[in-house]
């Protein structure tokens, strides 16, 4: 009677993990489906701050405080150069335009005068 207790609860525990086990592709599936998202977002990150510092690399911003405060002022001052110039060049632009203006006025006024 032992012996055929005992083979019951040894099929009903080798029954349990079998049905158990069952359940573990799924959950292993799902947590390398969760694992292969941080890895990539990870990847992403990585990929986001390699491209920040090779910007800063193409602006020449390495080294000391001190030097990367030189080069953000030279960097400014690029910027308002560069403003200056199309400051400039929008004046001359609006020039322009109000002497076109002034010449479509005058043919305007030449084509109904003189072609009635």
């Amino acid at each position: 009677m032992r012996l055929h207790h005992f083979s019951s609860i040894l099929i009903i525990l080798v029954l349990a993990s079998a049905l158990s086990s069952c359940d573990k592709p799924k959950k292993l599936d799902a947590e390398r489906e969760k694992v292969t998202a941080e890895r990539q977002m990870i990847l992403g990150e990585i990929a986001a701050c390699e491209n920040k510092v090779a910007a800063l690399k193409n602006l020449n911003l390495s080294g000391d405080a001190g030097e990367m405060s030189r080069n953000a002022a030279a960097i400014l001052q690029k910027a308002a150069d560069v403003e200056k110039v199309a400051a400039t060049k929008l004046q001359k632009w609006s020039q322009i335009e109000t002497q076109f203006h002034r010449l479509r006025e005058k043919a305007t006024a030449y084509k109904s005068a003189h072609l009635r």
